[in-house]
């Protein structure tokens, strides 16, 4: 029976799922190794800061413009 369950909650699981195909393809290595990564891991200070921070607003508004278009929204106002 728990393996039964075990087995349910791995097909139910979409991080099981994303670690499957990420060994199986490859994937995760390549973004370990990947120049981009190691580029943002070699900010210090106020640039890392400014880098987290401009990126997540341009990312929210990048994301409520698309969803803008199926008429939703973030914004709670």
């Amino acid at each position: 029976m728990i393996k039964f369950l075990k087995l349910l909650s791995d097909i139910v699981d979409p991080n099981y799922w994303a670690s499957k195909i990420s060994k199986k393809t490859g994937l995760e290595e390549k973004a370990r190794n990947s120049k981009f990564r190691k580029w943002e891991a070699g900010l210090t200070g106020w640039k890392h800061w400014l880098w987290q921070i401009g990126g997540g607003i341009l990312f929210f508004i990048v994301f409520e413009y698309l969803i803008n278009f199926i008429g939703l929204t973030m914004i709670p106002w």
